[in-house]
């Protein structure tokens, strides 16, 4: 995902932190800091906490670092809940690329979800189970604590400490079983459904129910003048309809292999060429990119590469000082799905086919989208 950072490596997986991230952070340390909201006996923030006997300047500073503490702790429980995801789905067989923490909590990047009902039920229930059972042993803890925590502003802090943990935490799995994508209750009702019917209509009948929560979340922050539940509308209704597209996309390439939908004439463009003869093959031919070959493959060279050449410069500059030197390509047997993925992972329109270090064919993202309309046509997708 792009403006990631890579942190650390959890059972194999990468883990990433968006930039988005970054932000939400310092908000959340300043809201546990200084609010003092008691939500269903919840005290959910450091500000109920009376530091009186410390100089004003260092109360803040304890403030601002319980807040700090209690924020880490928080988005640590966002991780935890996409690391039993993560867990679950590897027992399944799933390959996790990485997870990434985002504004609006935690991604896992799974290949591909199984479409075994109760897998998905599985590892979607898993992640908001780790939620609550945190909030459980939280609560265990204040429960314990109750009859000393006025004894001193230690077990008081602690006390505080242990209401966010259980607040947020508990709002977390609640939230996430709601059954709408992207949350984990949209993958739980679709399992369900699809038991008793074909995946492609349990995954259209959960979008559908996560569009109706989207709205019915845009209504009511319409209503109270809540832009978070707006926010969280558009977040909603975006995730439903794209799990219905990429669910469709899934199934219309299910069997499809590359060497099926591959463009087998591929037009090539000698190393030694010029940049100003190449730009005319392409203001005559219309491609947008060509692999380049002297002797053998030796890269790939797009319009993007030859445009970025000053105009005075084209005649004298060769297309092999220009072009990619990395060979991002897919084997003619491989699945035409992988060659989807592999070509949004590394956000290129196109992938060479080679078989055994031989240049057999080319398939772009026009050449997959055609194929996409085709197949969905002949499928009654």
């Amino acid at each position: 995902m792009r403006w990631s950072f890579r942190i650390t490596t959890l059972l194999g997986i990468p883990i990433y932190i968006h930039l988005t991230f970054l932000i939400i952070i310092p908000l959340f340390a300043w809201v546990f800091a200084f609010q003092s909201i008691t939500i269903f006996g919840f005290d959910t923030g450091f500000g109920a906490v009376d530091l009186s006997f410390l100089p004003p300047s260092m109360a803040n500073a304890v403030r601002w670092i319980l807040g700090s503490v209690a924020a880490i702790f928080f988005f640590a429980s966002v991780l935890f809940h996409e690391l039993i995801h993560s867990a679950v789905a590897l027992r399944y067989g799933a390959k996790i690329r990485a997870i990434t923490l985002i504004i609006f909590g935690g991604l896992a990047e799974i290949e591909e979800i199984p479409k075994q009902p109760a897998a998905e039920r599985n590892m979607a229930l898993a992640g908001p189970a780790s939620n609550l059972l945190i909030a459980a042993v939280g609560y265990a803890g204040l429960l314990l604590l109750g009859p000393f925590r006025s004894l001193s502003t230690t077990l008081e802090v602690l006390a505080v400490f242990l209401s966010i943990l259980v607040f947020y935490n508990l709002i977390l799995g609640v939230f996430n079983l709601i059954p709408a994508f992207p949350m984990d209750g949209g993958r739980v009702l679709r399992a369900t459904l699809a038991r008793n019917r074909s995946y492609l209509s349990a995954t259209e009948t959960a979008a559908t129910v996560g569009k109706i929560f989207a709205v019915l979340f845009a209504v009511v922050g319409i209503v109270f003048f809540q832009l978070i539940l707006l926010l969280v509308a558009v977040f909603v209704y975006q995730g439903a309809a794209g799990e219905e597209r990429l669910t469709k996309l899934t199934l219309t390439l299910e069997g499809v292999s590359v060497d099926e939908i591959m463009t087998r004439e591929v037009d090539t463009v000698s190393s030694e060429a010029t940049v100003a003869e190449l730009m005319e093959r392409i203001a005559v031919e219309r491609h947008m990119g060509y692999p380049v070959v002297n002797g053998g493959l030796r890269g790939l060279v797009t319009f993007q590469d030859a445009v970025a050449v000053p105009l005075d410069r084209r005649d004298r500059t060769r297309v092999g000082d220009i072009s990619s030197k990395e060979i991002v390509s897919i084997e003619p047997n491989a699945p035409a799905l992988d060659a989807l993925k592999r070509m949004s992972n590394r956000k290129i329109g196109r992938l060479l086919v080679t078989d055994g270090g031989q240049l057999v064919g080319i398939l772009t993202r026009t050449d997959l989208m055609r194929a996409v309309s085709i197949y969905q046509a002949q499928r009654g997708l």
